[in-house]
C-alpha cells in the first residue's frame, strides 16, 4: 500500500516514528512537508527540512503557502507531479480545523484521476461553528 501524509508536524524527526513503522511493515509512505516552517511560540527560528529516504520512508520537503498558519498551508505544483508518480492508495492530512490543505489534496486527487481514500485528522478537539465560505471549505 501505497500511503503520502501531508503535515507541517513531520518536520520534527520524532514524529516521524510512526510512519517509519508503517514503511517497516512493507508500505511505501512518503511524506510531505512544508519547504520552510516557521513554528512561533519557544521555536524562534525557520526550520528547512532537509529531504531524505530510507528504504520504504521518504520525507519530501516542498514549497509551501503559508510559514506558520495551519489553515493556509498548501503545497506549490510540486505536489501535482509527486501525486502523478507516487500514485497513493491514502492520502492522509495532518493540520488544524478549517486547513487549505485538505481541499487542495481532494482536488487534485480527483483532478488527476487518483484513486486514493482522503483521511484527514486534526488536534482541535474543541467545539466550534464555521461561517461562510470555511463551512464550504470542511462540507468539501
Amino acid at each position: 500500500m501505497k500511503v503520502l501524509v501531508a503535515s507541517h508536524s513531520y518536520i520534527v524527526e520524532l514524529n516521524c516514528e510512526k510512519l517509519r513503522a508503517l514503511a517497516r511493515m512493507g508500505h511505501e509512505v512518503t511524506i510531505v512537508v512544508p519547504k520552510r516552517w516557521k513554528p512561533g511560540g519557544v521555536q524562534n527560528r525557520i526550520i528547512e527540512p532537509k529531504p531524505r529516504q530510507e528504504g520504504s520512508f521518504r520525507v519530501v520537503p516542498m514549497a509551501n503557502l503559508s510559514q506558520n498558519n495551519q489553515g493556509l498551508l498548501s503545497f506549490g505544483w510540486g505536489i501535482v507531479a509527486l501525486l502523478r508518480t507516487f500514485k497513493p492508495d491514502i492520502i492522509q492530512v495532518e493540520q488544524g480545523s478549517k486547513s487549505l490543505g485538505y481541499a487542495e489534496l481532494i482536488t487534485l486527487n480527483r483532478l488527476l484521476g487518483g484513486k486514493a481514500k482522503h483521511l484527514f485528522f486534526t488536534w482541535w478537539n474543541l467545539p466550534y461553528e464555521l461561517k461562510f465560505p470555511l463551512s464550504l471549505l470542511e462540507r468539501y
